[in-house]
């Protein structure tokens, strides 16, 4: 460790595994601090009579190569800082400990993952007011129960980002250039903004909220629903219910949803995916689905256990009435792709695609795409007994022309 007056640098430091201070750094003037190449657990205290901004500089600080813990950086000390700027310059992984903290500007070329604690290091911040990232590395954050957090500003960054568990105090959250994804707890009591910006970005919610506006952005972007609540609203001298809080998503996934109808035309997407498991005793039903948009159901991997993962949906396929004189092509395109786990051998496969599905009266052929990703990938499973393609297999059952029909792929 070197010290001057306002800078301190942990560097190659190591921990001995202790959940303790390993370094203190006792200071009036401390502005700035450089952590490269260390998991070790740091603590400022600033004893300057007034709170002063602290610039961060990370370089492999926590989680990367030659170490296996996340790093901790706390804050302590009458000034200790309300502003703190992190300059990421190598893949970092922490948590920022402060009772103090209110804005976090993060930049640099790098990925972080980051953490934002009470002066405890126990608990959510619940300081924590803002954070901006204009970085070319992705950051990622879960803030959930960081009960002061109202925006997240991403919008000059270019690295992409994941945030999770945005809650209901937020009100604000912009994405950047790069590939973000967003996903909600709760919807704020007055709604919250989303412009995900650029790229391609992935937004997932839950029931969502009248006054809440989503807009996805340039770029192919993913709405993923769990909950068809309050997805629409009554514009201004407009019909009931006849807009979308959602706007510029291309692909609607459903994975996870519970029993619910979705509008197609009305959320203005081209295709739809099938992720996770639908659940409920009853269908997810997809409303006005146009001529030529197909289902992709995409099995879950899991790495967790041999033959462990899948996916299994219910699907109702509806579309719009034909207008006079214009006619369908009468073909449904359905895609089952199953993704076999690390752990997966030849004998026990998981990861497959099952699709229950009623479609449209209006089509008459099905076009049927079946392919797997095997897995088996993982040191335990010998080269004899590693699965193939043809080990997997996809199911598709349902309606058609009033018969039933189930047929393994």
């Amino acid at each position: 460790m070197k010290k001057n007056d306002d800078k301190t640098m942990a560097e190659g430091y190591k921990q001995d595994g202790a959940d303790e201070v390993s370094v203190q750094v006792h200071s009036k003037a401390i502005n700035s601090i450089s952590l490269a190449n260390t998991d070790a657990i740091v603590q400022v205290n600033n004893e300057s009579d007034d709170p002063k901004d602290l610039a961060v500089t990370v370089n492999k600080f926590g989680k990367h190569a030659r170490v296996a813990d996340k790093g901790e950086l706390h804050l302590a000390g009458d000034g200790s800082a309300k502003n703190v700027m992190i300059d990421v310059a190598g893949n970092s992984e922490f948590d920022l400990a402060s009772g103090a903290v209110e804005s976090i500007a993060v930049a640099g070329t790098a990925a972080l993952t980051l953490g934002v604690l009470n002066a405890a290091g126990d608990d959510p911040s619940t300081t924590l007011k803002s954070i901006t990232n204009s970085g070319s590395g992705k950051l990622t954050m879960d803030v959930a129960d960081t009960t002061a957090l109202k925006t997240i500003d991403g919008s000059e960054s270019s690295g992409g980002s994941g945030i999770t568990n945005v809650h209901a105090v937020i009100t604000d959250v912009k994405g950047g250039s790069g590939a973000d994804h967003v996903s909600m707890m709760a919807h704020a009591a007055s709604g919250v903004t989303v412009d995900l910006g650029a790229g391609d970005d992935r937004f997932r919610s839950g029931a969502g909220h009248t006054d809440s506006r989503i807009d996805g952005g340039e770029g192919t972007d993913t709405l993923h629903l769990t909950s068809s609540a309050g997805y629409t609203y009554t514009p201004e001298g407009g019909r009931p219910n006849s807009a979308t809080i959602y706007s510029n998503f291309e692909v609607l996934d459903v994975g996870g949803s519970a029993e619910a109808t979705y509008n197609t035309a009305l959320l203005g997407v081209g295709s739809v995916v099938v992720s996770a498991n639908t659940t409920g005793t009853g269908s997810v039903t997809l409303m006005n689905m146009a001529d030529g948009m197909g289902i992709t159901v995409d099995g879950k991997r899991d790495n967790t256990a041999v033959g462990a993962g899948g996916t299994t949906a219910s699907i109702v396929h509806t579309m719009p009435e034909r207008e006079p004189g214009s006619s369908y092509s009468g073909e449904l395109a359905v895609h089952l792709t199953a993704n076999g786990g690390e752990r997966d051998t030849e004998e026990m496969t998981g990861g497959e695609a099952t699709l229950t599905l009623q479609s449209d009266p209006e089509i008459q052929t099905l076009n049927v795409h079946s392919n797997a990703n095997p897995g088996g990938t993982h040191a335990s499973v010998s080269a004899r007994i590693k699965p193939s393609a043809g080990n997997y297999h996809n199911k598709l059952e349902g309606t058609l022309f009033g018969a039933r029909y189930e047929v393994l792929l």
